[in-house]
């Protein structure tokens, strides 16, 4: 009697073995797939971050570009600026020389 139950418990074990194998890899797969997802998703937001970089590599050269002009425009003010101030002060020193030059000859007479 004993030779057939252990005909009968040797199939038993490897049919229990191989279900437990069987949940074992089903599990890994499980886990696989979920991994294989986040992986599929770090991929996807690494390709939006490289796009995103390159809109803004073009965002501050055309930035720097406006900041260039606007640098241009400022310093073509300040000579403008410096320019009027001597005209004016040229001015201000003739009127100043034509008055003193009629307050002269004003006591002269």
């Amino acid at each position: 009697m004993s030779d057939v139950t252990e005909g009968i418990d040797a199939p038993s074990h490897t049919l229990a073995w191989m279900r437990r194998l069987d949940k074992r890899v089903d599990h890994m797969t499980d886990v696989l797939v979920r991994h294989e997802s986040r992986l599929a998703r770090i991929d996807r937001d690494l390709s939006e971050l490289k796009r995103d970089i390159g809109e803004l590599k073009v965002d501050f050269s055309s930035m720097e570009g406006r900041f260039l002009g606007l640098t241009n425009d400022v310093i073509a003010l300040r000579e403008s600026v410096d320019n009027l101030v001597i005209r004016a002060d040229t001015h201000e020193r003739m009127i100043g020389a034509v008055a003193s030059r009629g307050r002269r000859s004003g006591k002269a007479h």
